[in-house]
């Protein structure tokens, strides 16, 4: 069990779908006021700038903000979008989970956390692939920005690594869609994702979930944003790596592996499969969180990477 990423049943039966819960470290209990637990709920249903928030609730902004600021610094609300507003920029916020929970027995906690942790890829090579998607960008131009994709070796190369951690792998040709092709079914499967926004629009599409999400201005995306660090990397050789629970449903996981440039892509590949034990231990900022950031490298000069640097 991931103790900072726990799925609770619903109590009404007829809904499965699960609440997804954040553990609470115990000193972060005193922020969960009356008013701060209003603020959750309102976020957990729509995403809102503190000045909306203020309305909604007939609050004092500068009060909103206090409690925004505190429920961030939790890690129980996260800043997941930006527009200007007469020249003002207005961050918009959102729950980052439906609830919190506070363990006090640590040392098994600790325990499971270790000895008991699960390989981060296993829930996709878990039954053959049967409920893993591959998805890759389309090899022709397409999207806003006309681009197009020349990953599927990437993808043999992920299948082939991840086949490894399973006692049987058997993968089909319906594992593997282009981003063109998914269906809204596809989309709450497993997904292993490859290639940045640009090429592959279901990373777009997950682009706002993400801890390392991509910065776009236009129609151009210009570099990665770490929300665990606050860190923004601009190279066209950076590339991340990411595992999270599914937003189309929480009973599945995707992880994405993509760059700002095919480079940055290819970097990510190469860190996982050489480096898989640095992901599997979590972000060097927040070791609960999949996910990292790494810049890649063509020592030879033969226009394959064949170096990653993990920057975070």
């Amino acid at each position: 069990m991931k103790l900072n990423n726990l799925c609770l049943l619903k109590k009404n039966e007829a809904d499965r779908t699960p609440f997804l819960l954040k553990e609470l470290d115990s000193k972060n209990t005193k922020i969960l006021s009356a008013n701060a637990i209003n603020i959750l709920e309102i976020l957990s249903e729509k995403e809102m700038y503190p000045k909306e928030i203020a309305r909604v609730l007939g609050m004092n902004e500068q009060k909103v903000y206090y409690y925004v600021n505190n429920l961030k610094k939790a890690g129980l609300v996260d800043v997941v979008g930006e527009k200007t507003y007469g020249g003002l920029t207005a961050r918009y916020f959102s729950a980052t989970s439906d609830g919190a929970f506070v363990l006090w027995k640590k040392k098994d906690a600790e325990k499971t956390k270790t000895e008991g942790k699960e390989n981060p890829l296993s829930v996709f090579s878990k039954n053959s692939f049967s409920n893993t998607i591959f998805v890759l960008g389309a090899p022709m131009h397409h999207g806003k920005q006309m681009a197009k994709a020349e990953d599927e070796k990437l993808a043999i190369l992920i299948a082939l690594f991840a086949g490894s951690f399973s006692k049987s792998c058997s993968v089909s040709l319906s594992n593997v869609k282009y981003d063109i092709d998914m269906t809204e079914n596809d989309l709450k499967k497993n997904l292993i994702i490859i290639g940045g926004p640009a090429i592959n629009k279901t990373t777009a599409l997950i682009n706002r979930h993400l801890a390392v999400k991509f910065l776009k201005k236009d129609d151009f995306y210009y570099a990665l944003y770490s929300a665990i660090s606050r860190k923004k990397y601009s190279d066209e050789n950076c590339g991340f790596i990411e595992k999270i629970i599914n937003p189309f449903n929480k009973y599945s996981a995707i992880l994405v592996l993509g760059g700002r440039r095919s480079t940055g892509t290819e970097a990510a590949v190469f860190f996982l499969i050489n480096k898989f034990k640095s992901f599997e231990a979590g972000n060097q900022y927040n070791k609960n969180i999949f996910s990292k950031i790494v810049k890649g490298f063509d020592e030879d000069n033969d226009g394959i990477v064949d170096k990653a640097e993990e920057l975070e």
